[in-house]
């Protein structure tokens, strides 16, 4: 009688903490996954599913709009030689 009251409870055990690992490692699956979308989505990585390349910005109003061009276009510097990106000024006391 002993013995099988033992062996129910070491079976109800092993299932508590099989179930345990399972649920883990969903959990472990589900946040590894969503991590990995979020940095391909912040590095501008290409999406295994081989959709359009480009950084992706979604307006306000909900319009996505994809910047195409390479980064050296993308990057390049918008002013002319002439125009500086900062201005000279003179501390005054």
């Amino acid at each position: 009688m002993l013995k099988s009251i033992l062996s129910f409870v070491f079976i109800l055990l092993l299932a508590g903490i099989l179930t345990v690992a399972l649920v883990v490692w969903y959990l472990y699956r589900t946040i590894r996954r969503r991590a990995m979308n979020a940095f391909r989505n912040a590095t501008n990585a290409p999406n295994p599913e081989g959709s359009t390349q480009g950084k992706k910005t979604t307006t306000k109003s909900g319009e996505t709009i994809v910047d195409a061009r390479d980064p050296e276009t993308a990057n390049r510097k918008i002013f002319d030689k002439d125009e500086g990106e900062y201005v000279k000024f003179k501390e005054v006391e």
